[in-house]
């Protein structure tokens, strides 16, 4: 949920600038970072990442290996099958950082690169 709810985001922010601003929101933020989004890799609630937008700010990241934004995602697609969706995930919740950890970003703080909207 945080990951389709992190795109429709960096959808809305390019419409509302005319195309101007294009940028990728970080799922992994999300999913790290806002406790009341839901239980981080396992899920999400998307009117908390919406909330958590407005009220924090989201920083920039794209999908994994894509060295896109300050935290791009750090799981890298394991495609879709029932058990691997539905079971327990293998892979633990990473804790939330307060840096850039994409060493080919040029911002190396979150808070300097915080994406906020109504």
């Amino acid at each position: 949920q945080a990951i389709a709810t992190t795109a429709a985001i960096a959808d809305r922010i390019c419409i509302a600038s005319g195309g101007k601003k294009k940028t990728t929101i970080s799922a992994q933020h999300v999913v790290s970072c806002c406790k009341n989004c839901g239980r981080g890799c396992k899920g999400g609630i998307p009117q908390e990442v919406w909330s958590f937008l407005s009220r924090r700010g989201i920083a920039s990241g794209g999908t994994y290996n894509s060295n896109e934004g300050c935290q791009p995602y750090l799981k890298e697609p394991t495609g879709f099958t029932p058990k691997k969706f539905y079971g327990a995930p293998a892979f633990q919740t990473p804790k939330c950082e307060k840096v850039c950890y994409n060493q080919q970003y040029s911002k190396s703080r979150v808070r300097e690169d915080l994406h906020k909207g109504k």
